[in-house]
């Protein structure tokens, strides 16, 4: 029967069976979260000098526990996880900015959390890796969907500013949907405790291809500062992360 199981499994994976990550953090203790599926981003950072490792477990409460990145000036904290199924992607998580970088300079070399999907290709920052964000940058304290298709030349990127704003110490809710067939992209904030929808976005990837453009190998949080001037770094808190598959 042995034989049997490979062929088993790629016909799930070819069905699109969905995956369903729902992950709080309460019930780790530090190091179970990396060795709950989880990989910190320092692994994939090229230079590294981001600390290893890049977040630590916090308490929020008794009962209440949540992944912050370290305040550092440096390549890029955070987590990340790998995508098992096929069909489209929806990721969402609660996150608070601790802190936003004292940087003058803008976007692609300083943010403050990019929470989204992305490839890793051998030899290669992830940071410049193919990979669809939603990034909340300082300077302007300002949301920007970020994209790189898998199959486009590294600078065929597509990025879109948006005008809302975000406050420290402030609770949101961020969630990102990709349709890999048709590249569409769905952005959303809500502030958690008035429950207002701070933003809400439909965007089109141009130029995007439905065989070869998108399924993205990974999904995950991380801030970076890159070529920046910031001499006081990002910091961010994240809790209650989902991602969900479901077939095209």
């Amino acid at each position: 029967m042995k034989r049997f199981i490979l062929p088993i499994l790629l016909l799930f994976h070819c069905l699109g069976f969905s995956q369903n990550d729902n992950e709080n953090f309460d019930d780790l203790d530090w190091p179970d979260v990396l060795n709950n599926g989880w990989n910190d981003v320092t692994q994939i950072s090229i230079p590294k000098t981001a600390p290893s490792p890049s977040v630590n477990l916090i308490d929020l409460s008794k009962s209440n526990k949540a992944i912050q990145l370290k305040h550092t000036v440096s390549t890029s904290c955070g987590m990340y996880k790998a995508i098992s199924s096929v069909g489209d992607y929806s990721l969402t998580s609660d996150i608070r900015i601790d802190n936003w970088s004292n940087s003058s300079r803008p976007f692609f070399t300083d943010w403050a959390i990019a929470l989204g999907f992305f490839n890793i290709v051998e030899g290669w920052d992830f940071n410049g890796a193919p990979q669809i964000t939603f990034v909340a940058q300082p300077v302007s304290n300002n949301l920007v969907l970020y994209a790189l298709r898998s199959d486009a030349k590294p600078n065929e990127f597509f990025n879109l500013e948006f005008p809302e704003r975000l406050e420290k110490h402030v609770w949101y809710t961020f969630s990102i949907t990709l349709e890999n067939k048709t590249g569409k992209v769905t952005t959303k904030v809500i502030e958690k405790s008035s429950k207002k929808i701070i933003h809400e976005a439909i965007t089109q990837i141009p130029n995007w291809n439905s065989e070869k453009s998108g399924n993205y190998q990974n999904y995950g949080f991380w801030d970076g500062e890159y070529n920046t001037d910031a001499t006081s770094g990002n910091q961010v808190t994240i809790d209650n992360i989902k991602f969900k598959t479901s077939k095209h």
